[in-house]
């Protein structure tokens, strides 16, 4: 049976578990104490009642998970495993013990610790519980308070806390979004580890009065959306047994000037006094999105609301460096975005860039959403590149919904990239749909595809993968269809630019564009790059055709294809192809063409042989009605015809046929004759040998 919590339903009743009728036999009566233990390891405890045919279902469990022991770190899709009434039921009239966890630190009664624990005591009363159990309380509690842990009960079973009973707070733990069940963090070993010390070291100056040297205390985590920063965080804080608080914006927005700066040092001091208290465990102060709460300096230089309470923010950064005993961990998808003046010393120090998953992590991910399903994982993960942990969840629990994972592949967007219209579908292409290059299709396998899939061999040589790759050739030979082509086959995502796009009326918008788009490529890699139109983006120096916008592209096309400032802008250094197509090669700056850069140059011919056209006109016409087509005459016929403009030639023929009969339901040799008569070849043959020179000697 599955579990479904009765808080979810419509109404909630305080530990009660809601059975089938069948269940009540033997010795269980309604009204019954019951454990419940539950798929993940997890046991409730509450009691058990029959439900109404009527208004439950009757192959669920509708249960109340207020009071748990060993609880899991995931609770989606639980079922109930076995049930068996409790041993025994009694009052504890001896003292207990427990840890509370709160999410707000202003409330008077934090300080008075006889009134909290009258408090506690009151509400505790109309729990069921045992030792280890943990209480889950903000539905009810009036204080801030959200759940309870009981660290020690001298008597065994379970029952409820007398009211001559001791009650004692052993800690109090302040985190401002406890849940009972929390993500698991997954992969990131060595970001972990990294973190891990500066933890470590943190925690050692708090315990020694003899350490002289200052651990960094501020850590600024930058990666993509979903990427997993805000759950590193807080796995990191129940792995050391942190305090956590969250410092929004929202609570901190002053109506009045200087408000602002007297709520942030009101809230510093709040947090340095409960620290002081607590010698032994580390407080972790939370900015999520500080990029957005600290931006650049306006170019007009006049100073908005945002940008004040930037600075108020940052004077809050520089009083909390070294406070012994707090840690402050702030959170960026951008850091081009974030003032430099927040990054430098006394401030956020310490930056750690966490890169989307590799292929390895991918699965190890898969692995923690789809327990023991191996083969499945490692389909996932190969892919999924560029998915972050976010996308994969997403994508895990939408196709178990919907039933179907490949679909719901095609359909997800990366989460780095979901605000961009550059990413491309490249799904629907496959290098078998491509008729003639054959010569061509096994290169780009070769020299590309394999090291792409598998570096190993590069690995061993001691030298770097191609990063650069020009397409050239006569227009409508497949260049752009064959760069999609390559992105299915490596599973990458696709990211392409025209010069459409790049170029802008506003002095600098183009640099500022082409800039980002690197960087986009960068967050979501391994990805490739497609620039079409190479030629007319940059042009020629040596020709004398590039102007003066073409020049300043040029220089941010080559500083980013050498990856320049990778580290300075916050993208984490990711495998990104470029790729470019262009029909005229002989313009192509010659600074783009040196190793490093597009040092790959591949010829896209067109189809010049008979044979070559056939397999074009058979892919073409796979889908169409033709009878008695004879495919190797039209193919003798079409001399100097491109791909393009045989898909053209199949298409006038259909519209053809359908001009004299619209309810036709099949093509003949008639009608692709009639549309080849109207036809002319987009190919010369001084063209042709023109690229054939080229190939032989790209460089004169």
């Amino acid at each position: 049976m599955h579990v479904l919590p009765v808080k979810d339903i419509w109404y909630r009743k305080i530990q009660k578990c809601y059975l089938s009728e069948e269940c009540f036999s033997g010795n269980l009566r309604p009204g019954c104490w019951i454990i419940c233990r539950l798929s993940d390891g997890s046991e409730v405890i509450s009691r058990a009642f029959p439900h109404s045919r009527r208004i439950f279902s009757q192959n669920l469990a509708y249960l109340d998970q207020s009071v748990t022991r060993n609880t899991s770190q995931n609770s989606e899709g639980l079922s109930l495993v076995d049930f068996h009434p409790a041993a025994h039921v009694a009052d504890f009239r001896e003292a207990v013990s427990v840890d509370v966890f709160v999410n707000n630190i202003t409330f008077p009664e934090i300080s008075q610790r006889d009134t909290l624990e009258m408090v506690l005591k009151r509400i505790l009363r109309l729990y069921t519980f045992s030792r280890d159990c943990e209480i889950l309380l903000e539905d009810f509690c009036p204080l801030p308070i959200t759940a309870v842990k009981v660290t020690c009960c001298r008597e065994e079973g379970i029952g409820s806390i007398s009211p001559d009973a001791a009650l004692k707070i052993s800690n109090i733990v302040f985190q401002s979004q406890r849940k009972r069940h929390e993500e698991s963090f997954i992969g990131y070993h060595t970001i972990e580890e990294t973190i891990s010390d500066i933890l470590m070291r943190n925690v050692k100056y708090l315990k020694s009065s003899a350490q002289k040297f200052t651990p960094p205390n501020e850590i600024l985590i930058v990666g993509s959306s979903g990427v997993g920063k805000t759950t590193l965080i807080h796995h990191l804080a129940r792995k050391f047994h942190c305090n956590v608080f969250s410092l929004d914006p929202m609570d901190f927005h002053g109506q009045y000037p200087g408000e602002s700066e007297e709520m942030l040092d009101k809230f510093r001091q709040t947090i340095t006094d409960l620290s002081k208290n607590q010698e032994d465990r580390l407080s972790i102060v939370t900015i999520e999105d500080i990029d957005v709460l600290c931006p650049k300096e306006s170019a007009s230089g006049e100073r908005n609301n945002t940008e004040k309470f930037g600075e108020a923010l940052m004077n809050f950064l520089e009083k909390m460096s070294g406070v012994k005993g707090v840690l402050l961990m702030a959170t960026a998808k951008d850091v081009t975005n974030l003032s430099g003046h927040a990054r430098r010393k006394g401030r956020l120090e310490v930056e750690i860039f966490l890169k989307n998953p590799d292929k390895k992590e991918r699965e190890e991910i898969c692995r923690g959403f789809l327990k023991g399903d191996e083969e499945l994982c490692a389909w996932i993960a190969e892919r999924t590149s560029g998915f972050v942990a976010g996308d994969l969840k997403m994508l895990i629990e939408k196709g178990k919904a919907r039933g179907c994972l490949k679909s719901q592949l095609k359909a997800m967007r990366l989460s780095s990239v979901r605000s961009s219209n550059l990413l491309v579908e490249s799904d629907s292409v496959d290098f078998e749909d491509l008729g003639g290059l054959g010569d061509l299709k096994r290169t780009i396998e070769v020299t590309i595809v394999a090291p792409l899939k598998d570096s190993s061999a590069f690995d061993r040589m001691g030298i770097e993968m191609t990063k650069g790759i020009l397409f050239y050739g006569p227009p409508g030979c497949a260049k752009t269809t064959i760069v999609r082509a390559l992105a299915k086959k490596t599973h990458m995502p696709l990211l392409a630019i025209s010069p459409a796009q790049v170029y802008s009326p506003y002095v600098g918008d183009s640099e500022r564009f082409l800039a980002r788009v690197f960087h986009e490529a960068r967050m979501c890699a391994p990805s490739i790059l497609f620039i079409d139109e190479l030629d007319a983006l940059v042009g020629c120096r040596q020709r004398g055709g590039s102007s003066d916008v073409q020049s300043r592209i040029l220089a941010v096309l080559l500083t980013a294809l050498d990856g320049i400032g990778r580290r300075i802008d916050g993208a984490p250094e990711g495998n990104v192809l470029a790729v470019a197509a262009t029909n005229r090669p002989d313009v192509i700056d010659e600074a783009l063409l040196r190793p490093g850069r597009f040092d790959k140059l591949i010829h896209v011919p067109p189809p010049v042989t008979a044979n070559d056209r056939v397999e074009i006109l058979r892919k073409i016409t796979h889908n169409m009605p033709i009878e008695g087509v004879n495919l190797e005459l039209i193919a003798k016929q079409t001399r100097n015809f491109s791909g393009a403009d045989l898909r053209s030639l199949c298409r006038e023929a259909a519209l053809q046929r359908l001009t004299v009969d619209l309810s036709a339901d099949s093509l003949t040799q008639e009608d692709f004759l009639r549309a080849l008569a109207g036809m002319r070849p987009s190919l010369t043959d001084t063209q042709i040998a023109w690229y054939r020179d080229f190939e032989g000697n790209p460089y004169l």
